[in-house]
Formats: C-alpha cells, sequence, structure tokens
C-alpha cells in the first residue's frame, strides 16, 4: 500500500490567488479527492522564534468540487511547526525578492530540508535564476544581453532590429516590451524605473522571433520528464503573451524544432535537481523557464482534457 503523505502548500495570501486557475489549488483539490492529507498557508506567516520554524497553518477539510474561494473549506488557523510534513511546496509568485527569499532562508536556517522534502528544493530556488537559466545552451535561446549599460542595448538593438526588452526582477510579463527603436528603449527604461525602481539592475535583450505571433509551446516537466504541453497564443494583433489579458490556450502537437529541444531539457533539470518546471519555446528556442510557481495547469487540463493534478501528484512521490 503506498504511504498516505502529509502535504503543506505555501502560497501567496489567499485572498490574492486567482482561484479558478490557480496550479496550487488545482492539485490541492486533487489531493484531497485522491484521500491525501492536504494542508496550506500563507508565505507571509512563516515566522522563526527561538529556533521554532512556524507558520499559521489549515488543513484542506473536504475535497472542493470547484476552484473558487467559497469552495475550500479549512480548519482554523494552528501556529504549526513546518517540519511536521512529508513534503512542502513553495509556491509564491514571483518576483524573486526580498519578500520571497526570506522565508526559504528561515528554512534553511531551521535546516527545513533535513526533515521535510522541498519542492522545488531550496538549492534551486536559490542558486538559480528563472530569467537566467533557459541560457544554459546557446544554440537552444535566442541571441540574448544582459547588461546595466545603455550603450551595449543600444548597440543589440541596432544589431538586431527589433528586440524584446525583459526585466530580471518581474513576472507575467511585466514590464516586458518590444523594441524597435532608441526611443522605444528610453521609453521601456523609464516605464520601469517608475514602476519598479530597476533602472540600475540587469536587464536582458532577446531578438525578437515573429513566430510569437503564432503563440509559444508551454512544456510542463516533472524529474526532467515531459508530463505535457500546449500552445499559448497572444491576444490577436500582439507579440507579448499576458494570461491576465487576453492570451489563451489551445492544444497544438509539438513541432520537430521543439522536439529537438527536449533532450537537453531533459539534462538540464536533472542536472538542477528541480522537480516542478514549465518551460516556454518560440520556434523551437527556450524563451522562458519557470521552477518557482509553474503554472497554466487548469488551462492545460481543460485544452487537453487530461487530469494533469493527478499525474503530478502521482509522480511527485517523496524521496525520503
Amino acid at each position: 500500500m503506498r504511504k498516505r503523505l502529509k502535504r503543506l502548500f505555501i502560497t501567496d495570501p489567499w485572498n490574492t490567488l486567482d482561484h479558478p486557475r490557480d496550479t496550487s489549488l488545482r492539485v490541492m483539490q486533487e489531493a484531497r479527492i485522491q484521500g491525501e492529507s492536504v494542508h496550506w498557508c500563507d508565505f507571509k506567516t512563516i515566522t522563526w522564534n527561538q529556533g521554532r520554524l512556524t507558520a499559521e497553518i489549515r488543513e484542506l477539510k473536504n475535497a472542493p468540487d470547484r476552484l473558487d474561494a467559497g469552495s475550500f473549506v479549512f480548519s482554523a488557523p494552528k501556529r504549526s511547526v513546518l517540519s511536521g510534513f512529508s513534503q512542502a511546496f513553495y509556491r509564491p509568485d514571483p518576483p524573486v525578492d526580498l519578500s520571497y527569499l526570506l522565508p526559504l532562508q528561515l528554512m534553511r536556517l531551521a535546516e527545513l530540508e533535513r526533515t521535510t522534502e522541498l519542492v522545488n528544493p531550496l538549492e534551486s530556488l536559490f542558486s538559480r535564476s528563472e530569467k537566467l537559466e533557459c541560457l544554459f545552451d546557446r544554440k537552444l535561446t535566442p541571441a540574448t544581453l544582459i547588461t546595466v549599460d545603455r550603450a551595449e542595448m543600444e548597440s543589440f538593438l541596432k544589431q538586431h532590429g527589433t528586440v524584446v526588452l525583459k526585466p530580471l526582477n518581474t513576472a507575467q510579463s511585466k514590464g516586458v516590451a518590444i523594441l524597435r527603436s532608441s526611443r522605444d528603449l528610453h521609453h521601456a527604461l523609464a516605464s520601469q524605473a517608475d514602476l519598479h525602481s530597476t533602472m540600475d539592475l540587469p536587464q536582458a535583450l532577446q531578438a525578437y522571433r515573429p513566430a510569437i505571433l503564432d503563440g509559444e509551446k508551454r512544456t510542463w516537466w516533472i524529474d526532467g520528464k515531459l508530463l505535457a504541453f500546449a500552445q499559448k497564443l497572444p491576444k490577436s494583433g500582439e507579440s507579448i503573451i499576458n494570461m491576465d489579458s487576453g492570451g489563451s490556450v489551445r492544444a497544438a502537437p509539438l513541432t520537430a524544432k521543439e522536439k529537438r529541444a527536449l533532450p537537453a531539457i531533459s539534462k538540464r533539470l536533472k542536472q538542477s535537481k528541480i522537480r516542478w518546471a514549465a518551460i516556454d519555446l518560440i520556434d523551437g528556442l527556450i524563451t522562458d523557464y519557470n521552477f518557482t510557481s509553474p503554472g497554466l495547469i487548469v488551462q492545460m487540463e481543460q485544452v487537453l482534457g487530461e487530469n494533469l493534478a493527478k499525474k503530478i501528484l502521482n509522480l511527485t512521490r517523496a524521496r525520503r
């Protein structure tokens, strides 16, 4: 008989979640359907007190029939130690700032991984950047520049004609811009300085791939094995895919170029000890790595007609 796991899901505050589309909630729902012990906490409640690492933890008491806030029935919050779980899934959304990192540092201080498996492991969350991890193989990535030097940016833009500006400390397409001129570059950097105070941080610039107009392939991975894939589509007439503003998902086969990239991605994920990851490809090239809080499972289940959450749970057995 398979051991019954006790799983803890650590996310952003409850009232900030996009409940109908949240991957963590979908996996929690499926875990309860499968009869597992499921608990949840807001990452902001994690506390260190005289060597004890605790959080305000709630047990999920029902198997919700819908992914809406009112369908989840939790116990009253109880301040409990984090070490009492088989697995803990640390899934606050980026940006990876001090608010995100400090609870992880407390976990490291408490040596939480001695008693509880973290998915993804602390090592991968600390030492790897989602924005940089995709650059492990130049053959699989669009031409890329990372710099704070404005002259370098101007030269790169002149060389490639059209580039995509990607801030290294944001998520969900925030601050991403298509640049075709020095004026575009100036405006994008000024906007970032106003919104994120990132003027002195390195920026990533990538050569624009026209194939983005046909979308990008979202691939979902467990332990370096491909779980599922689907096509993300931008809003009509746009070159930036924002799933919160008109982006959509449809079923689509892997292209020959995409298939060629898969072995290298699999090898890298295994080497990096990243258990859960979502990786996006445009025209067979890696454009985005997601391993802090990989998502889109709800939308992929809808278009693929598969219970991906159940597969995720079955494949993510505790390694202890």
